[in-house]
């Protein structure tokens, strides 16, 4: 399915670049009819909305949202959920063929439709909006692009946070770490004194799904938002692959990883590979998501290890916390002929402070959540009944407007979040263009078979860095002039 998906998203991009209508027929400028706040929004009859995460499943009920919106609004809603590992590739598809749906949530390639005219600017619209007025108003500034607004974003990012093993601390007599002399000795004790009880040195200090995403190893790099791709650094665009600061951080890893550290496997762990090691009670620090993952952890260890205890670790000295781009945002193609009237009965009902907001946070009452006297609660999830339904557009513990949420039971996963909230700093989205994105891909695979041959010591530091800028030092500075140049308008 995945390879004739992929023919089909070319052979359609191909004919639309022919035609020249290819994402919003290649025009150099943004479309800026409908983009004032002044403008006429038309109730629609229908609106089709395609996304990946900001739609349930349809065995968790889907038709009973799309059926109490219809009953709000009087307008029928439209889910599109393409299976995940194929959105983005969906996505492609409705731009070159041209048949779009009303709203989209936003993909990776967000800043090159947006720079190409293919997404209506919501700027004006949003700033003259109630829902602004109620947001976490700082969150819409990281997925600007050239200055204006081409989404509407309903969440923080969010980001990882590292989890210990307070029980083997505790069993250890050691404090939870302060700095990175700290950190390193407290892998070691978990690695040498037995923090398991088994009489076998058996236990893993640390795991990290892969040695390349920086969001699982933000113990390892010093500065902000450190890490072997592009980031913004002192105001400007830069490779890690040439920052001191990224090269200090991978020795660090790579010594690590040598001594036992860090689990061997690492390298091709995926996120869910390194889960489930974690649930095996043998590992003592995971890096992963603040919020909601903290009581998966804790919940799933138990499992195992009923006396485990998972407690988040306030960033170490000299790292910082990295909350993403916006997320959950929605789009609407520019190519639309009533993008006002999108925005206010999708987005302005979505967060509305009230019953749209209920709706498109909660779900349905009786079928996601009940209500008891004046007690709110979460339901079983359809899908998976062990869990309780979570949310629909975005989940309430990172949703970026304000509102009273009578569902309170979230509260117990707010200690990594607020500990994480307290210590991050927001990144953004990264300008972009055609010109450049086969370019960025080939170097995103090449850092990461570099910096992988690194960390297993099949390189040294200086010889994998030497390796990269040697062979694509022109394709670097070809990048970096492109988005220095976008990023500086």
């Amino acid at each position: 399915m995945r390879q004739s998906l992929s023919k089909l998203v070319l052979a359609a991009l191909v004919l639309a670049m022919v035609s020249g209508m290819a994402y919003g027929g290649g025009r150099s400028e943004p479309a800026s009819s409908g983009s004032a706040a002044s403008g006429v929004a038309v109730k629609p009859a229908k609106i089709s909305l395609m996304a990946s995460t900001m739609i349930p499943d349809p065995a968790n009920n889907q038709e009973a949202i799309t059926a109490a919106y219809e009953k709000m609004t009087g307008i029928k809603l439209e889910f599109i959920k393409p299976a995940h590992n194929e959105y983005n590739q969906r996505v492609d598809l409705a731009f070159a063929s041209g048949d779009l749906p009303d709203a989209f949530e936003a993909v990776p390639k967000y800043a090159i439709f947006a720079a190409n005219g293919a997404l209506w600017d919501a700027t004006d619209a949003f700033y003259a909006s109630p829902i602004s007025k109620r947001s976490h108003v700082y969150v819409a500034d990281t997925i600007k692009v050239g200055g204006r607004l081409y989404g509407i974003p309903g969440a923080h990012g969010n980001g990882c946070i590292t989890y210990v093993r307070r029980d083997w601390l505790d069993k250890l007599g050691l404090k939870m770490p302060t700095n990175w002399n700290e950190f390193y000795n407290m892998l070691v004790a978990f690695r040498d004194k037995d923090p398991d009880g088994d009489g076998i040195k058996n236990t893993i200090p640390f795991i990290t799904a892969g040695v390349v995403d920086p969001m699982y190893l933000r113990d390892f790099y010093y500065g902000e938002n450190t890490q072997p791709g592009f980031f913004i650094k002192n105001g400007k665009i830069v490779d890690g692959m040439y920052d001191p600061d990224f090269k200090a951080g991978l020795t660090r890893l790579a010594q690590a990883y040598k001594e036992g550290l860090v689990d061997q496997e690492s390298v091709t762990n995926t996120t869910a590979g390194a889960r489930d090691k974690f649930y095996t009670g043998k590992v003592g620090v995971f890096t992963y998501w603040a919020g909601q993952w903290n009581q998966n952890l804790q919940s799933n260890l138990e499992k195992t290890v009923p006396t485990a205890i998972v407690e988040a670790m306030p960033p170490i000295q000299g790292t910082v916390l990295i909350d993403r781009p916006a997320a959950s945002t929605l789009c609407i193609p520019s190519a639309n002929k009533n993008p006002l009237g999108i925005f206010k009965y999708l987005a302005e009902v979505a967060y509305d402070g009230g019953e749209g907001q209920m709706l498109f946070i909660h779900g349905v009452e009786g079928v996601h959540w009940k209500r008891e006297g004046n007690v709110y609660s979460r339901l079983p999830d359809a899908v998976n009944p062990q869990q309780l339904f979570e949310k629909v557009f975005v989940n309430p513990t990172i949703c970026m407007y304000e509102w009273d949420d009578p569902i309170k039971d979230q509260e117990d996963l707010m200690v990594s979040l607020n500990l994480f909230n307290k210590n991050a700093k927001p990144s953004f989205t990264l300008p972009s263009s055609e010109d450049i994105t086969s370019i960025q891909t080939e170097l995103e695979t090449a850092r990461q078979e570099i910096v992988s041959k690194i960390v297993m010591g099949v390189l040294s530091v200086d010889e994998g860095l030497a390796q990269y800028k040697n062979q694509y030092d022109a394709d670097v500075q070809q990048c970096l002039k492109i988005m220095n140049d976008l990023y500086s308008k």
